[in-house]
């Protein structure tokens, strides 16, 4: 699916805003790589002139949220600093947001190829061990709803019928690929092909590799999801619990809520203990691999 920065109405409206652009292309050097490993087909200095063209437009938008309501409600001695501020540190927070999101949109392209990537490479491994050609196997591949791992074998059909070669065709996708492991499977491919090799003898040791990493890795994330059950225990059942049960033993004996709301403070408690689970949940969710 084409990206949204690909929009040339998009592209259009933010030409004015070229002009930073160049300024702020110095800071990202490998912007170019990291939108072509992104799936995000625009030039580096049009995709940031419209990271600056939307910063801009959340900066005025909210700038006009609060400065308006505080000049119909005679505040705008306070509102105007507000507005200001506001604005100015949202627009800064969208840029550098925007200029380090393809690194993220990677990172998770990655792992959405990696996800089927295993059953694809079992798929050409079978193919290629049965005498099917490897571009065959590679079309058998693209269309057998591997997800983003058939999205990348479908480049390579593309680039083949637009009149590369298979080699170079896999050269370029391969290059510009989110996955590490579809890179060295691509790889491993294309030098089998040039030294005239067996194709699925490669691919199954690399297969194997695979299979090793996974494995690797939920071992690590049931590691780690024991340090974070232990914390939720203490933060949420053992701390809240003891906590209040302390609170009111010391308030029978001594009145320690005299000057405070114990509505306020029960209630603090409760949503500090809503936060942590929301917090913890969200943790877990990102962590958790895709395999």
């Amino acid at each position: 699916m084409p990206s949204s920065f690909e929009s040339e109405r998009l592209q259009n409206t933010s030409k004015s805003f070229i002009g930073i652009a160049q300024r702020l292309e110095k800071l990202v050097p490998n912007l170019e790589w990291n939108l072509e490993r992104a799936g995000i087909h625009v030039d580096p200095l049009v995709y940031i002139s419209i990271v600056v063209y939307i910063a801009f437009s959340v900066g005025l938008a909210t700038f006009a949220g609060i400065a308006l309501p505080a000049y119909m409600m005679n505040k705008i001695e306070t509102g105007l600093p507000l507005a200001v501020i506001t604005s100015v540190a949202l627009s800064v927070f969208m840029v550098f947001y925007m200029l380090i999101m393809p690194k993220a949109k990677i990172k998770k392209r990655a792992a959405l190829i990696e996800r089927n990537l295993g059953y694809a490479l079992k798929d050409l491994e079978i193919q290629t061990g049965a005498g099917i050609p490897i571009f065959d196997a590679i079309v058998h591949v693209a269309n057998g709803g591997y997800g983003e791992c058939s999205e990348e074998f479908q480049q390579v059909i593309r680039r083949v019928e637009s009149g590369d070669s298979v080699i170079k065709a896999l050269d370029e996708v391969g290059m510009h690929t989110a996955s590490p492991f579809l890179r060295r499977i691509i790889w491993q491919i294309v030098n089998s092909m040039y030294a005239g090799s067996d194709v699925s003898v490669a691919l199954k040791s690399i297969s194997d590799d695979l299979t090793k990493e996974k494995e690797t890795r939920i071992k690590s994330y049931g590691q780690e999801m024991n340090l974070w059950s232990l914390m939720y225990m203490l933060m949420v059942i053992v701390l809240p619990s003891q906590g209040i049960t302390l609170l009111i033993i010391l308030s029978s004996l001594v009145n320690i809520f005299e000057s405070l709301d114990k509505t306020l403070i029960f209630g603090g408690i409760l949503v500090f203990m809503f936060i942590f689970q929301f917090m913890l949940i969200g943790i877990i969710k990102n962590k958790r691999p895709i395999v």
